[in-house]
């Protein structure tokens, strides 16, 4: 099958590169939105960037615990409670650093 030079260019899901990707996505939909005055220095903005790296976070520890399935305890608490936990994982990677080094372990 012949090399396109696609899958050599973009990092693999999951590595540092690919984080780095991410949080560099992030920094120029905000600067483009800062200058279309969608958004004011003050407000929180959110970027799909955001909401894809907290559905990432999300998943961790449960990826990590083996305990992905479908029908998790997860699923089972109030529908109110999710949309909160939801909002907060979002929230949170709003205020992760432009740069993956400055993100500490």
């Amino acid at each position: 099958m012949p090399s396109y030079g696609i899958i050599d260019r973009h990092p693999s899901p999951g590595t540092k590169s690919h984080y780095q990707l991410l949080l560099n996505f992030r920094k120029y939909l905000r600067i483009v939105a800062y200058q279309e005055g969608a958004a004011s220095k003050t407000a929180m903005l959110v970027t799909w960037t955001d909401v894809l790296i907290a559905k990432i976070s999300s998943l961790a520890i449960p990826i990590a615990a083996g305990t992905v399935a479908y029908g998790s305890a997860i699923e089972k608490e109030p529908e109110w409670l999710q949309l909160r936990r939801e909002e907060d994982t979002i929230r949170a990677a709003t205020q992760l650093p432009g740069e993956f080094d400055m993100i500490t372990t």
